[in-house]
């Protein structure tokens, strides 16, 4: 009786082992798709009803960055790492106007160069104006700034921004542009033009319905 209590036993344990070992050994699910980018270089969000494309130009993908409270919801971002397009979303609850978002993000711009006000270091304003788009009201601006640090750059650059946010019924769309550009004898300024104009092409490809 105690052998085959025995041998019951070895049988249970060798069984336990074999499925830990399968499932160990069992591929993993391959991940579902993203609704929001099934087509290649487009973005398209039908809940939120807005999209972006890509350039044709090399180099470009779209990512997905972790969803945290005030981050961008998707972002279009060159292989260089110095020119990105970021889209974010702000619930209308969160604002009571457009001046208010662009408040608050002139403030995240200022605190990324650890300044108090982001015109301290802008040298020039290429555009700014409050004007509608496809029937909502929206406001831009471009700005240029003063050579500056940046991180993971060993010489100096000014980085331009393009941003544009659009007041929608029930959400504000913003969408802000950043290219850095180097400054030094080796750099290649026709690089910084085809980005500049990746990241031009980006914006005005902005969609919202």
């Amino acid at each position: 009786m105690r052998r085959v209590l025995v041998v019951a036993l070895i049988g249970i344990v060798v069984l336990a082992v074999a499925v830990l070992v399968l499932r160990r050994e069992a591929p993993a699910p391959p991940p579902e798709p993203d609704a929001e980018l099934q087509q290649m270089g487009q973005f398209l969000s039908d809940s939120l009803g807005v999209g972006l494309l890509l350039p044709e130009s090399p180099g470009w993908t779209f990512v997905r960055p972790p969803l945290v409270p005030g981050g961008p919801y998707i972002t279009a971002q060159h292989e260089s790492h110095s020119a990105s397009v970021r889209l974010y979303v702000l619930d209308r609850a969160a604002a009571d106007s457009i001046g208010a978002v662009v408040r608050r993000r002139r403030d995240a711009l200022a605190g990324f160069f650890h300044v108090r006000e982001i015109d301290e270091v802008i040298e020039e304003v290429l555009r700014e104006a409050s004007q509608p788009m496809k029937n909502y009201a929206a406001y831009q601006w471009q700005a240029v700034t003063e050579p500056v640090a940046v991180a993971e750059q060993e010489q100096p650059a000014r980085v331009l921004f393009f941003y544009v946010v659009v007041e929608h019924p029930e959400r504000y769309f913003e969408a802000l542009g950043v290219l850095s550009v180097p400054i030094g004898p080796e750099s290649d300024p026709s690089v910084g033009d085809q980005l500049m104009q990746d990241i031009s092409y980006v914006m005005q490809s902005l969609v919202i319905r």
